[in-house]
């Protein structure tokens, strides 16, 4: 795996990605609401919540709801644990 990749991984599992939220506690100037949907901008928003992020994991070849899959899975690690054990035939 690539450095940056896997330093992005490790970030995201960590809670260490500068996320709006994260972000706006330490500055006035930063807005803790994304600017695609106005909601809080945390990691499990960016990557599974947000509209955009939704409309994504719904698009080709996934045609995954998250919807269903964040009522039972509470943290990214946890999302990320449900789609690996999926069975998902793009999941490799």
């Amino acid at each position: 795996m690539a450095p940056r990749v896997q330093t992005f991984t490790w970030r995201l599992f960590r809670n260490a990605l500068a996320t709006g939220k994260r972000a706006g506690t330490y500055s006035k100037f930063i807005s803790e609401n994304g600017i695609t949907c106005g909601n809080v901008e945390d990691e499990m928003h960016l990557f599974f919540l947000c509209p955009f992020a939704k409309a994504a994991w719904y698009s080709f070849p996934w045609f995954t709801k998250m919807d269903f899959i964040a009522q039972h899975n509470s943290s990214v690690s946890q999302m990320i644990q449900a789609l690996l054990t999926s069975n998902h035939p793009q999941i490799n």
